[in-house]
């Protein structure tokens, strides 16, 4: 982050001189400076009204990550640039701000996927440290428990053993994805969204002190579509048994959640109703 300055300054005379038709942007400050009289759209899944909610419940701020999101936002009011936020929610929107469904891939119909596995626990970490360490011991946590987990992507593919299956990451993730009944990750949109709309319960554990991620997890827990764990270091083995064991026993309460919500994964189409929509 240290060299971000310089690269938004070298960005800045790279694409400066472009001339879209259109600007989609995220966070991303330089985008301002780009074809300023032509439409821009600001798409991101930061939503404001959930912040307010979790440091009101939780007690936390996040003041230097929300102070550089809500600049952002801010610049992007102030040039009347729609900020157009997918969220599992829904909150009422404003001249500024649209909310649309989860942005998702294109999702299965059917799969044969982990046939073989009845009803497995899908753990899908990602390759950080902090996933890395929760899979270290995850590793001698589970076997105490009654479930089939299938963890994707870890260093130990190929030794499964008892109630643990190891594969190597797919491309077809959504297919087992839909073929589980449940996932734990860490507070990714993405993955999150997805198992949103597929309806399957989440167990998140967002990387500690990254806005975003809490945020996700905080909102998964708020609907009751899941758990959102935010781990102590150093990571304690009873935390995390409690954690799983809590997230467990509670699967139909959160399958019951998911399927009365009907969420759908059309947000994309949304978006370009808007774009559209805005653009004229």
């Amino acid at each position: 982050n240290l060299l971000l300055p310089f690269k938004y300054i070298i960005n800045y005379f790279k694409l400066k001189n472009l001339n879209p038709d259109i600007v989609i942007s995220d966070f991303e400050p330089i985008a301002f400076s780009i074809a300023k009289q032509k439409p821009h759209f600001l798409i991101f899944n930061f939503n404001p009204d959930i912040y307010k909610e979790y440091i009101k419940n939780r007690k936390k701020k996040f003041r230097l990550q929300y102070l550089y999101i809500n600049k952002i936002y801010k610049k992007a009011i102030k040039k009347n640039i729609p900020i157009i936020i997918p969220s599992i929610s829904g909150y009422k929107e404003n001249k500024h701000i649209f909310y649309v469904n989860p942005i998702v891939r294109k999702l299965p119909k059917k799969t044969n996927a982990l046939k073989k596995f009845k009803e497995p626990v899908l753990i899908s970490l990602g390759g950080s440290y902090f996933g890395s360490e929760i899979l270290d011991k995850l590793l001698h946590i589970l076997p105490e428990f009654k479930q089939n987990f299938i963890i994707f992507g870890y260093k130990t593919i190929g030794k499964s053993r008892k109630n643990m299956h190891f594969m190597s990451f797919k491309e077809n993730f959504l297919s087992y994805l839909k073929a589980s009944k449940a996932i734990i990750c860490l507070g990714g949109y993405n993955t999150l969204s997805e198992a949103v709309v597929l309806k399957k319960p989440s167990l998140v554990f967002p990387v500690p002190n990254f806005m975003e991620q809490i945020i996700n997890g905080y909102e998964i827990e708020k609907n009751n579509f899941g758990l959102s764990k935010i781990l102590k270091y150093p990571l304690q083995d009873e935390e995390i048994r409690e954690t799983i064991r809590e997230f467990l026993n509670n699967l139909e309460t959160y399958e019951h959640n998911l399927n009365k919500a009907k969420i759908k994964g059309n947000g994309a189409e949304q978006v370009l109703k808007i774009i559209e929509e805005k653009s004229k």
